[in-house]
């Protein structure tokens, strides 16, 4: 029996469900409405990069007059710029991975790891670029990043100032995009 999506729906045409339910699987019983997205987006990762910055230890940047908070497991969106900005370090290039909640086991493993991994070559390239992390050297996190090949004595632990911020995208909290996973 093959069914037809309703009216103003897409077949689905995921891989896995095409693997789970052999080459039909557009006709399956299954399928997203029509407002859902049935083709890749037109890039598949990005990085904000900014001159002149502050970073908080949840990877918050304050640049300029803007504050940009990428969506993840906490969304702080007030305004107001961290206590003693004179006395943050002042490094020339960071690059951001530390979020709410970064310290925790899940949230290391399956939000923050798998971007690190994504930018290993970027990192590699690129030894003195400091990364900001939800812990300082010698914890967890240490440990993965000696695993993946990065030199843990990169980190540091916001807030922090930098000549150079690039912040890649954020992951949904407790969901790692698919690229990165």
């Amino acid at each position: 029996m093959v069914f037809a999506p309703s009216a103003g729906e897409r077949p689905i045409s995921h891989p896995a469900l095409r693997s789970q339910f052999g080459r039909n699987a557009r006709n399956c019983i299954w399928s997203f409405p029509a407002h859902f997205h049935t083709s890749p987006p037109p890039f598949v990762f990005y990085m904000h990069i900014h001159r002149d910055a502050i970073v908080t230890n949840n990877s918050e940047v304050y640049h300029g007059n803007i504050k940009l908070v990428l969506d993840a497991c906490h969304a702080n969106t007030r305004a107001k710029v961290p206590l003693n900005v004179d006395q943050m370090t002042l490094y020339d290039e960071v690059f951001v991975i530390a979020q709410y909640w970064g310290t925790e086991v899940f949230h290391r493993m399956v939000e923050i790891m798998p971007r690190v991994v994504f930018y290993r070559e970027f990192l590699h390239n690129n030894p003195e670029i400091r990364i900001v992390a939800p812990e300082p050297p010698g914890g967890r996190l240490s440990e993965l990043f000696r695993i993946i090949g990065v030199d843990d004595t990169r980190l540091v632990v916001g807030p922090v100032r930098a000549k150079v911020v690039y912040q890649p995208r954020s992951s949904k909290c407790g969901f790692a995009n698919v690229q990165e996973s």
